[in-house]
């Protein structure tokens, strides 16, 4: 009775294993993804021109401080493009609220213990 229980056991364990096998194939197989390559690159060549202190433009697209104090962005163009023009007129804002977030965590968490038992979390 026991090897017979054993032996059901072993068939249901290699079923599974062999789905699990089967579904990690299928998994990466099916997630390979090719990025596509951009058509042109000359975005990249564009400068970022400050027109005044609250608004910056790339070619069309531009960002600027509102008067209540939030940030507006306008990208056009195709999805290279805009990701570019994106990248370049929030550049510094994005550098600006990571030193403000790295600053206040350290300000709140002074131990480098504790800071590296954070990465965990």
């Amino acid at each position: 009775m026991l090897r017979r229980f054993l032996k059901i056991l072993a068939w249901i364990a290699g079923l599974v294993f062999i789905l699990i096998c089967t579904l990690f194939v299928y998994v990466r197989l099916v997630s390979k993804v090719v990025p596509p390559s951009p058509i042109s690159l000359s975005p990249l060549d564009e400068k970022v021109v400050e027109l005044s202190p609250g608004l910056s433009t790339v070619g069309n697209n531009w960002l600027r401080k509102s008067e209540s104090g939030l940030y507006e962005l306008y990208v056009e163009g195709e999805p290279f493009e805009r990701g570019v023009a994106n990248g370049k007129l929030t550049r510094a804002l994005v550098q600006h609220q990571e030193e403000v977030f790295t600053h206040q965590i350290h300000k709140l968490v002074p131990n480098r213990f504790y800071l590296t038992l954070l990465k965990y979390f």
